[in-house]
């Protein structure tokens, strides 16, 4: 797990408490180079945040060819993830809907290939290239 916040003393108490020092490492920040090798050894991305405005790092775990779990909270799920097409979708603050879908995909190898390779082709019209042609046409219909 990498990342800080309110719960970062509930996380670390449960680790604890449930002998899982093992099996779950806490990182509370990474530098943003540090980040690839951490994406590439993954084999999902889990964000449940109870709202961001955008957060980069879901466009990040897309390109990085990631299947993304994340709650409808986030302005970059509404705008990039299509529910079971590229990633998953989920209600803010539900732990058990949010479990289930980590084991879901988990299991489910054929799926995690399918929601990563459709992440990747979502990613690929966001590149820097691609945005800034939108906004170029955006400004040339404005002029006219």
């Amino acid at each position: 797990m990498i990342g800080s916040g309110a719960l970062q003393e509930n996380i670390n108490n449960f680790i604890e408490i449930n002998n899982l020092k093992n099996d779950i490492k806490v990182i509370s920040w990474l530098s943003y180079t540090d980040l690839p090798i951490w994406y590439k050894n993954a084999l999902i991305f889990v964000f449940p945040s109870y709202y961001d405005p955008w957060a980069f790092v879901i466009n990040e775990a897309m390109a990085a060819r990631l299947p993304v779990i994340s709650t409808n909270e986030v302005g970059a799920v509404r705008a990039l993830i299509k529910n079971d097409i590229n990633g998953i979708v989920i209600p803010s603050k539900n732990s058990e809907i949010l479990a289930h879908e980590i084991d879901r995909l988990l299991q489910d190898i054929q799926l995690r290939e399918i929601l990563a390779k459709n992440a990747f082709e979502t990613a690929l019209k966001y590149k820097l290239d691609n945005i800034a042609k939108i906004y170029i046409q955006a400004i040339q219909n404005i002029i006219k």
